[in-house]
């Protein structure tokens, strides 16, 4: 609940622009093909038995994808928009579904930059290993800056910090859980296209 209450905050806060009446309106689809994320914690945790020690990556990979709205303003544009993609790490995967909203401002012809606030759910995480445990689910925040150079089809490259924290439920027999969550909390660097309709 605290975090949804700092979400709508930061999101009135980053969204609060005047609308006119007459503003135009189209979608917008993000394809995030390329998506990075570093955390310095992950390694801290880790699963030991009778097979070994199984370790997680300080790097995973989050290829996304979204669709909304845009709403054009005179100084920019804001995007209203929710996806959903995969979290992919050494040792871990899950779904991720994203809302998200964010304002771009026009700094030199066809180039827009500009920040954004959203708020992430991970479900269903997955173990890869021979290792057995049971994850909890994981809602947090996701905020940053974002670049897009050109027109109706246009790059995109963001660069944001994502809060993600999966709670350890259960090991399975045998097996000893080094702490009780897994922190991939970190820097994401993403790049892609962005298509205005």
């Amino acid at each position: 609940m605290k975090k949804l209450y700092i979400f709508c905050i930061l999101l009135a806060v980053s969204c609060g622009h005047p609308i006119e009446s007459k503003a135009a309106t189209g979608w917008i689809i993000d394809i995030m093909p390329a998506a990075i994320t570093a955390s310095l914690a992950a390694d801290n945790f880790s699963l030991t038995g009778s097979r070994g020690q199984e370790e997680m990556s300080l790097v995973s990979s989050l290829p996304n994808i979204g669709t909304g709205l845009y709403i054009d303003t005179p100084s920019g544009y804001i995007d209203l928009h929710g996806g959903l993609g995969m979290l992919l790490n050494s040792r871990l995967r899950s779904t991720m579904f994203y809302g998200s909203c964010g304002m771009s401002f026009e700094i030199e012809r066809s180039s827009m930059f500009g920040p954004h606030i959203g708020m992430t759910y991970f479900a269903s995480p997955e173990w890869w290993g021979d290792g057995e445990v049971e994850l909890s689910n994981s809602t947090g925040l996701i905020f940053g800056l974002h670049l897009t150079m050109g027109d109706k089809i246009s790059y995109i490259l963001s660069a944001d910090y994502i809060h993600v924290v999966f709670d350890v439920e259960s090991t399975g027999a045998g097996w000893t859980a080094s702490e009780d969550e897994i922190d991939l909390s970190g820097i994401a660097i993403q790049f892609g296209f962005r298509a205005q309709f």
